[in-house]
């Protein structure tokens, strides 16, 4: 999954961000990193799965942030849904 985000067209991170991405309806994937604190990433997860947005998880903030490319952690990264099908496939 760090290679589905590191070779994402787009990139959004942050909760703030995501959250917003999601009530506008854009077409993203989410993934959460597990090591982040649950009551931050718990309401983004939810809220995820009630419009029908994929959501994975990975282990790690720090390579999570790395593979969306910023030099911090991070907690929640949301990408083009496209682009995780396209690499599924």
């Amino acid at each position: 999954m760090y290679d589905r985000v590191k070779n994402a067209r787009r990139r959004i991170v942050g909760v703030r961000q995501v959250l917003r991405a999601i009530e506008q309806g854009e077409p993203i994937a989410v993934v959460i990193a597990q090591d982040a604190a649950a009551d931050i990433t718990a309401p983004v997860a939810e809220r995820a799965r009630t419009r029908g947005i994929p959501v994975y998880t990975v282990d790690s903030m720090q390579r999570l942030g790395r593979a969306a490319g910023i030099d911090v952690a991070a907690s929640v990264v949301a990408v083009p849904v496209v682009d995780v099908e396209r690499s599924e496939g």
